[in-house]
């Protein structure tokens, strides 16, 4: 079954695949909870893995050694203000520190930041961890912190920081220094979700990062347990460990991580020794690595959402209809049974079940009569194509599932034109809103909803052009609701919009699936993705 909680598929296990199971928030949240106790109950020690218990220490320890692993996709920048793909986030993190982070249910935990409160309802006093330097010698201070959130809030610091970013701290007016550990930050509205957007950005040096200027992205500098070494784009990322982390020397002497987006190359790289670690383990390679008695596999729910994007601003998706018929011609069922060996579970809302206040909404059933009904409602004109483009090796089996949706849609009587670009081009491409279809993701990492809907549906930042102004003002009043009771019922409602809007297809939830080695400690997959590898050791 698939469950929040790791899958060590053994031998006598592997050969059987999971079934889509359906799962409440409540479910999904305790199971993700058992994600590793350690982990999940131990709040900051735990999770970052300092003040580590009397069993582990570097003389007790066996010896530090380098662990090789390989990740899917290149990050393409390691510059936290300018950072999309999701593992992104993980990897810089490793770098720099945020000032804020989360266990596996979403709880937001100190990090850089050792306490915060609320002067009123919108003033934050955030006070610093003191004693922690930069790996340039820089220390980390109010003066740092400051400059490192005005970079993201204030184009005057930073023009080039991405709008979804800009969009996550909208809610600041400004930061203030209150003394060399002491942040004060203003904001212009109660806002919910800020301090767990606060887990996302790391900590700058200033002096370093106005000096490398662009070239910071390629040679980070951040407070981090793992000082920078090397980037090689397209290739590999070297990590020398930091054992001076204020939050205790890493299990490993470094990190060297490759990129390799083909499937097969990362799967037969681990079965060959080269690596110890991969995400995306393709679903049909599960019986292959759990029955290697050298090998592993390691399996949580994510709150990770596939969608088939459609432009509104373009016709025919500037008609309700014709998005709703874009729904109705992909089985989604199929997809998860077939092509993702039952590991994941149908969409059935736009966001995933593991974030606050998810409500079910009634399915799109797979239905080619009710497609052509509703094409022809939208006045699709006959032999219109529609670019459709879906990436290849950045999510679980994306090359064939973009296939067969594409399969799907012109068997239902659409005239699609496919491409499948790198995925540098891909990001570019989507950008820029050259494709009327294409096939993405959205994982939740604060396991917030305001996180799971900003950016992709609120008319400023959407890149679908989707524009609903009922979903721009419950939006606003969804983050100012700071009474769960109020909360629950602004978000339901976008759920139910959204969902009957169809700007997206919402196909199925993803899961993370490592290949791990045998003898690999410490790796604990986590619903929101970001792996924790200096929490991992060969014994």
């Amino acid at each position: 079954m698939w469950e929040g909680k790791p899958v060590n598929r053994r031998p006598e296990n592997a050969g059987s695949a999971p079934r889509c199971s359906r799962v409440t928030r409540r479910e999904f949240l305790a199971r993700a909870s058992r994600t590793g106790a350690a982990i999940a109950t131990g709040g900051l020690a735990a999770v970052h893995g300092v003040q580590r218990s009397s069993a582990w220490s570097v003389m007790s320890a066996p010896a530090l050694r380098p662990l090789v692993v390989g990740v899917d996709s290149d990050p393409l920048t390691l510059d936290t203000r300018l950072t999309s793909p999701t593992q992104a986030y993980p990897i810089a993190q490793h770098i720099c520190d945020p000032l804020t982070f989360r266990k596996t249910n979403g709880e937001v935990i100190p990090y850089l930041a050792e306490s915060w409160s609320r002067d009123t309802a919108v003033v934050w006093r955030i006070t610093l961890r003191r004693g922690v330097k930069f790996h340039n010698g820089e220390p980390f201070d109010a003066e740092s912190a400051k400059y490192s959130l005005d970079c993201i809030v204030r184009p005057d610091v930073f023009p080039k920081t991405t709008v979804q970013k800009r969009s996550w701290l909208q809610a600041i007016d400004r930061v203030e220094i209150v003394d060399s550990h002491t942040l004060r930050i203003r904001t212009k509205y109660p806002s919910r979700s800020l301090l767990s957007y606060l887990s996302l950005f790391g900590m700058l040096p200033p002096r370093a990062a106005r000096d490398l200027g662009e070239r910071f992205g390629l040679q980070p500098i951040g407070t981090g347990p793992y000082r920078f070494g090397e980037y090689v784009p397209g290739s590999r990322l070297v990590l020398e460990a930091n054992a001076d982390w204020w939050g205790g020397r890493p299990r490993n002497s470094g990190i060297t991580l490759r990129f390799l987006p083909e499937a097969a190359t990362r799967a037969a790289a681990l079965e060959a020794g080269e690596v110890v670690w991969i995400n995306n383990l393709p679903p049909d390679r599960v019986p292959r690595i759990g029955n290697n008695p050298r090998l592993k596999v390691n399996e949580v729910m994510t709150t990770r959402i596939m969608y088939l994007y459609m432009l509104g601003s373009r016709a025919p998706f500037n008609k309700v209809q014709a998005r709703q018929a874009v729904n109705h011609a992909i089985d989604k069922r199929a997809i998860v049974a077939s092509l993702l060996s039952g590991h994941g579970a149908v969409a059935r809302s736009v966001y995933s079940p593991a974030i606050l206040y998810f409500k079910e909404q009634p399915a799109y059933q797979h239905d080619k009569e009710r497609v052509r009904r509703l094409l022809g409602e939208a006045g699709m004109e006959r032999g219109m194509t529609l670019r459709y483009m879906y990436p290849s090796g950045r999510f679980l089996n994306d090359k064939q599932i973009g296939e067969a949706i594409g399969n799907m849609l012109v068997d239902a009587g659409l005239n699609i034109q496919p491409e499948v670009p790198e995925w540098g081009v891909y990001l570019r491409h989507r950008a820029a809103q050259y494709a009327e279809l294409f096939l993405g993701a959205y994982g939740t990492l604060t396991l917030d909803p305001d996180y799971a809907l900003n950016f992709i549906f609120p008319s400023k930042t959407s890149p679908m052009k989707y524009n609903n102004p009922r979903v721009d003002e419950l939006m606003l009043k969804g983050d100012q609701a700071l009474d769960p009771a109020v909360a629950r019922p602004i978000y339901e409602e976008l759920q139910q919009i959204i969902w009957r809007d169809a700007p997206a297809a919402c196909l199925y939830y993803q899961p993370e699936i490592h290949g791990v080695s045998a003898n690999l400690v410490g790796n604990e997959p986590r619903p929101d993705e970001y792996w924790l590898f200096w929490n991992m050791y060969l014994r």
